[in-house]
C-alpha cells in the first residue's frame, strides 16, 4: 500500500483551492479527527444545517480555548445573523429557548423552568463536536399603570429581595449571552437562576429560585430610559414561580402583598 507523506504546507496550499462545500466536508472531519485523539468515542455528526454554518461550525475544543468575552461576541453575532431562522424556530417549537448545535435543535422548552446550565451545554458539545448555542425568546416588556410618571400618571411596583443561590451573583453561569431589543435600542442580558424574596403584608417572606433576566450595564439600557431609577422590571412570571397572590389599589395607588 503507497504512504502519502504530506507536510502541512502542501495541505493548506490545497485547501486554497477548495469550495465551500468541500471547505464544509473538511471541518467536519477536522472535527471528528480532533474528538477521536482526545479520546471521545461518543463523537456524532449531524446533517447538514439549514442555515449558514460559518459560526455554527466552530469546533467545541476552540469554543473551549475562547475567553469568555469572546464566546459573547460570537454568540450575539449569531443573534443578529441568524435572527430570522431564530425568531422561525422558536415559533415551531412554541419554545421560550432552544439550544442549538451545528445549526439544529437539540432541545427546547416553552418555559425558562429546565434552561440548560453549563454541564448540560458541555455534554452536547461534547457529543456534537461543536459550539452549541442557547437562544432564548425575549421578555416582552409592558410599560404599565404606582411609580409616579408625568400627568399625573404612576404605574405599580413590588419590593422584592434578590441574591445568588448560595453564592456571590458574580460567581453565578454566565458562559450564555443574549441580545434583545426596547425602544429600538439593542441590549444583552444573561439568565442566571436567583433566589427571590418578597415579604407580605403579615411579615412573611416567601421566596424561590427563579431564573432571571440579568441585563448587562442596566442603568445605561434602554429599559431605563422611561425610568432613570428604574432597578429591575417585574413580570407576571414572579406571581406563577413563587407563587403570590396581590391586591392593586387604583385610588390608593398601592400594592398588597397577600401570600400564597
Amino acid at each position: 500500500m503507497e504512504t502519502k507523506n504530506l507536510s502541512l504546507e502542501h495541505v493548506l496550499e490545497t485547501i486554497d483551492v477548495f469550495s465551500p462545500e468541500e471547505l464544509d466536508r473538511v471541518e467536519k472531519r477536522v472535527a471528528a479527527v480532533r474528538e477521536k485523539k482526545n479520546g471521545n468515542a461518543r463523537a456524532l455528526t449531524l446533517p447538514p444545517a439549514p442555515v449558514a454554518r460559518d459560526f455554527f461550525a466552530i469546533s467545541f475544543n476552540d469554543y473551549l480555548a475562547m475567553p469568555l468575552e469572546e464566546r459573547h461576541e460570537i454568540q450575539i453575532s449569531a443573534y443578529e445573523k441568524y435572527a430570522e431562522w431564530i425568531a422561525q424556530e422558536l415559533e415551531r417549537f412554541q419554545a421560550r429557548w432552544m439550544l442549538v448545535c451545528g445549526g439544529k435543535v437539540i432541545e427546547s422548552s416553552p418555559t425558562l423552568r429546565k434552561y440548560p446550565r453549563r454541564e448540560k451545554v458541555r455534554l452536547v458539545g461534547e457529543q456534537y463536536g461543536l459550539m452549541p448555542f442557547v437562544f432564548v425568546k425575549g421578555p416582552m416588556i409592558e410599560e404599565s399603570i404606582w411609580t409616579v410618571l408625568p400627568h399625573h400618571d404612576s404605574y405599580p411596583t413590588l419590593p422584592i429581595t434578590v441574591a445568588a443561590e448560595n453564592e456571590n451573583p458574580s460567581n453565578q453561569d454566565v458562559d450564555d449571552a443574549h441580545t434583545d431589543s426596547h425602544l429600538e435600542r439593542r441590549y444583552r442580558f444573561h439568565i442566571l437562576p436567583l433566589l427571590v424574596g418578597v415579604m407580605t403584608e403579615t411579615d412573611k417572606l416567601i421566596t424561590g429560585v427563579i431564573d432571571v433576566f440579568c441585563v448587562r450595564d442596566w442603568a445605561k439600557s434602554s429599559l431605563c430610559l422611561v425610568n432613570r431609577t428604574r432597578q429591575a422590571l417585574i413580570g407576571r412570571n414572579l406571581l406563577y414561580e413563587l407563587p403570590l397572590r396581590i391586591a392593586l389599589d387604583g385610588r390608593k395607588q398601592t400594592t398588597e402583598i397577600l401570600g400564597q
